[in-house]
């Protein structure tokens, strides 16, 4: 394509090479519609689709939330209850959602196979630009909320799909923490808000809300449509253009995200949570002491990213290691969260008590200010730097296709009219952080946006016996007062929706609906069967794969050691063994030494213990204790290094040592089973 030329309705505004991904960016704009199309060109096979709305809630309803499940319950094309169910069932996708956050809302799909893509894009357009619960509000009623009534004599209740869920969500303290936090924090803008919904406040949602909310948001105008792979560029744009932008005709559309004005003193506050009668509330105490930014540069954003990883997570963090000293609670995390207009840092403790709520503070910023005032550990900074430069070459993001990452960052940017393929090219930045390392610049982030920062909170949850059962009880008393005060002819009405809704549930889909979604055929799809090319050697005894891939520089190493000779008794202690090699002394390191080794050098390290089945024979395993690290072929010499001398070197002679990683351990499973439930 060419610059300033209209291909099917689109206007190319922009072309620009991007090394770091292999691929060259096209920025277009859909003259007649308004919609922004963002296109990268690669020769991954793996294409990428998503179209994405700019969704601010108002209040705390969940009304985004429910949208992007209605919009998926049937529309003008594909008339069925649930198209996508359908869908799946003939298309070789290799990603398939919709995702609701804080601001926007994202209908990604992916697949290697050009019919299915194809047919993927097709559905979630009509979805979002034609859906059937425009016009129906029953589809409101199940993916939202309504009241549920079989008989006059039955108790009046609230159900939904996204109710539900939500209640769910909220049954873990985490989440209450969140909701608390991001309120006192955003009070006057869309963040103080839960676009999930939250709970007590779901129920206010009307269908006329939530049709003026549909209405506002969901015009190409508002939308952001995002490309990737490699395709057919041009027919892909007349087919958008032609099926569904062409019918549209662009309008000013005000979704804008206001910038909270920084509050003028810090925010302290603590609230209640629920735990069952019979539970133990000591230790149950959960903290959070959260910064808020003002809009932050990529530079900084990926410099408070180092500065996490080197404050809580690197194996000798000096604030988390004052924070366990201190002995505030039995889990201590840091977070930076980059993906709102205004970022914000975050310091939790789990497994508290609430009398050290102020300690937290206290013991944070007076750590902060002496590291800054002394000067950070530049060594230290250099490998969370390295860290953070090998997951951006990397680029793993969990299996799922890599497009679709790339996709999800460029929003960062896009969504709030800045550039989104700056977000894509990490290399100045990169190059623009490691100059940092010989400057104050680590030190003036941390003086400028946490020490000096006044725009803060510090929030907590405290537990409280029977708070759950006291709520419940509240619920349905308001329910039974609500009931109580309906005339006959409302409670006739409530009885006729919820059996019309029950109807509509266990309706069959016709077999028209049916035939109008696109399965693929078996001539869409390559009779070539992909191979993964595989070598077994022999080497001086040991067995070795080797997998001959493209992995963007990056050499992976496992290394499988068969524990069949244990008993089952003894897997237990092989499991702790997992948890601590890699943090103990060895002979030619310390154990601060060895994190700072596998950071400078490495992309990661890590063993488990698992059961591996056996091939051809169904039910049996074998325990295997894995070792796993990946570095670039630059490293590979360090990665060998590091692996003996970790696997065979390691000393086990520090009691104190021992005893502080298998409390550590114990903290991370208590907490994570308190979490659960």
């Amino acid at each position: 394509m060419k610059l300033d030329t209209v291909y099917a309705g689109f206007r190319v505004e922009r072309i620009e090479p991007v090394q770091e991904v292999n691929g060259t960016a096209y920025m277009l704009k859909h003259e007649q519609s308004g919609a922004r199309l963002l296109y990268i060109d690669t020769e991954d096979t793996n294409k990428v689709f998503h179209v994405a709305f700019r969704t601010p809630p108002h209040d705390s309803t969940g009304v985004a939330h429910i949208l992007e499940h209605s919009v998926l319950c049937g529309s003008r094309k594909f008339p069925l209850k649930e198209p996508f169910v359908e869908l799946v069932k003939g298309s070789l996708n290799t990603f398939l959602n919709a995702m609701t956050y804080s601001d926007k809302t994202v209908y990604p799909v992916a697949s290697k196979n050009d019919a299915d893509f194809h047919n993927l894009m097709d559905v979630y357009l009509d979805a979002v630009f034609y859906p059937r619960v425009a016009k129906d509000p029953m589809i409101v009623m199940q993916e939202g909320w309504h009241y549920e009534l079989e008989s006059p004599e039955d108790p009046l209740t609230y159900k939904g799909v996204v109710y539900n869920e939500m209640k769910g969500v909220y049954s873990s303290p985490d989440s209450q923490l969140d909701h608390y936090k991001m309120k006192l924090l955003y009070p006057d803008t869309t963040y103080g808000h839960d676009s999930g919904g939250y709970p007590d406040n779901i129920t206010d949602l009307t269908y006329e809300n939530f049709k003026a909310f549909y209405d506002s948001y969901y015009h190409p105008s508002n939308s952001y449509i995002y490309l990737y792979g490699d395709m057919n560029i041009e027919e892909t744009l007349a087919f958008i253009d032609g099926e569904y932008l062409s019918n549209f005709q662009a309008i000013d559309v005000d979704s804008s995200i206001a910038m909270q004005a920084p509050l003028s003193e810090p925010v302290v506050a603590s609230f209640p949570y629920g735990i069952g009668n019979d539970e133990s509330d000591k230790g149950k105490a959960i903290h959070s002491l959260t910064y808020v930014f003002p809009e932050m540069s990529f530079t900084q954003s990926l410099a408070f990213e180092v500065l996490n990883h080197a404050l809580f997570t690197s194996g000798s963090a000096p604030l988390k290691e004052a924070l366990v000293k201190a002995n505030i609670g039995s889990d201590v995390s840091g977070a930076y969260m980059d993906g709102i207009r205004q970022p914000l840092f975050e310091i939790s403790v789990t497994g508290s008590e609430i009398e050290k709520q102020a300690q937290l503070q206290e013991v944070v910023e007076n750590t902060l200010r002496q590291l800054v005032d002394a000067g950070l550990d530049k060594e230290l900074l250099e490998a969370s730097l390295n860290r953070i430069e090998f997951i951006l070459r990397e680029a793993d993001f969990g299996g799922r296709p890599i497009g679709l990452a790339y996709g999800l960052r460029v929003m960062d940017n896009w969504l709030y009219d800045k550039d989104p393929i700056e977000l894509l090219q990490y290399e100045p930045v990169l190059k623009a952080l490691r100059e940092g390392l010989s400057t104050d610049f680590y030190e003036n982030l941390l003086r400028t946006y946490i020490l000096d920062n006044t725009h803060k909170g510090l929030v907590s949850l405290y537990p409280e016996k029977g708070l759950q059962e006291k709520k419940e009880q509240e619920e349905t008393a308001k329910l039974a007062a609500i009931k109580s005060n309906m005339s006959e002819e409302e409670i006739a009405h409530i009885i006729d929706q919820t059996a019309k809704l029950k109807e509509m549930q266990q309706a069959v889909d016709s077999e028209e609906a049916l035939a109008t979604i696109p399965l693929l055929e078996l001539s869409d799809i390559s009779p070539v069967v992909e191979v993964t090319p595989r070598r077994e050697i022999d080497h001086k005894g040991i067995h070795v794969h080797h997998i001959d891939v493209p992995a963007r520089g990056i050499n992976y190493v496992s290394l499988y050691f068969n524990m069949e000779s244990l008993r089952e008794d003894e897997l237990f202690y092989a499991e702790l063994l997992s948890d601590v090699l890699g943090r103990l002394d060895t002979e030619r390191f310390t154990y601060a030494e060895i994190a700072k080794e596998i950071n400078l050098h490495l992309g990661g390290y890590t063993m488990d213990v698992l059961p591996v089945s056996i091939h051809n024979e169904r039910d049996a395993f074998v325990p295997l204790a894995v070792v796993r690290s990946k570095a670039l072929a630059s490293n590979i010499g360090h990665l060998t290094s590091l692996l003996g001398e970790i696997v065979g070197r390691t000393k086990f002679d520090s009691q104190e040592r021992l005893v502080e990683l298998l409390k550590e351990g114990k903290a991370i499973w208590d907490t994570e089973a308190f979490r659960r439930g």
